[in-house]
């Protein structure tokens, strides 16, 4: 069946009934799943969900509004990018595809980082 949201993307294998039942009778079968889960994330990530929180409150009262994908230009799922969680509202707004290869390119810089700073160290206390 095709969506009916109507953006004429993707497809879905069941009708938009059929599929709230199928979660309906998940929920029952995994109480507390997804609820667990966020609480667990919210509790490890709390500067994120503040910028998070902040940005949905900044769009909801209009004093942020979306902008089109930084790395494509479109305007189709956008999403807010943090390059610092300190500042909430500074944001890049990026459409899933590039958010994700963006955070992509983060974990690399990080582990680049951590391997350079781990060299320095082994090699400089090999040569003490």
């Amino acid at each position: 069946m095709r969506r009916s949201d109507g953006s004429g993307v993707g497809f879905r294998l069941f009708c938009s009934g059929c599929n709230s039942a199928k979660q309906k009778a998940y929920r029952a079968a995994h109480p507390g799943f997804s609820t667990t889960k966020n609480r667990r994330w919210q509790c490890a990530n709390p500067e994120k969900r503040r910028a998070h929180q902040a940005v949905c409150r900044a769009l909801r009262s209009g004093t942020l509004t979306k902008g089109p994908c930084a790395t494509c230009g479109t305007t189709k799922r956008v999403e807010a990018h943090h390059e610092d969680y300190a500042r909430p509202l500074v944001v890049t707004w990026f459409c899933r595809r590039h958010h994700l290869a963006r955070h992509r390119e983060i974990a690399a810089e990080t582990a680049a980082a951590t391997h350079q700073k781990l060299y320095r160290e082994t090699r400089g206390s090999a040569h003490v």
